[in-house]
């Protein structure tokens, strides 16, 4: 049996991209005390992750070897996986509309060009205080 109170102090955040460099500069800006961070280097790795964990907020890259982030997300709903918060974050234009991304559980979807770590830290801790 867990203690739910001392769960609760920590976040946990999951981070998969196939960049090692990407994973070490998103991830400095995240880490905290109070998170426990997680990574992973494709969808295949992410998913089973996924599988046996809980996680705050998952952030997801999307060309990947093994897997793509997209078929990753298409298998944790098809599997029922349900995560608290996901982020896409990607070099790549999706042309997914709001209905898309809800059906896959999508919670933003972020250009790296465009997103600093700084604005990534912002953007998880605003999505990790939402109910």
């Amino acid at each position: 049996m867990f203690n739910r109170d001392a769960m609760s102090k920590h976040s946990k955040i999951l981070f998969i991209d196939d960049d090692e460099n990407i994973r070490e500069i998103y991830g400095a800006a995240l880490k905290e005390d109070n998170r426990l961070l997680d990574f992973a280097a494709d969808g295949k790795e992410g998913f089973n992750k996924l599988a046996k964990n809980k996680y705050d907020v998952v952030i997801t890259g999307i060309v990947m070897p093994k897997m793509s982030g997209l078929d990753m997300l298409e298998k944790m709903r098809k599997a029922r996986i349900r995560q608290h918060k996901v982020v896409i974050l990607t070099n790549h234009k999706l042309e997914l509309g709001e209905e898309e991304m809800k059906a896959l559980g999508v919670d933003g979807y972020y250009l790296k060009s465009d997103f600093t770590p700084d604005q990534l830290e912002k953007l998880v801790n605003r999505l990790i205080d939402e109910p």
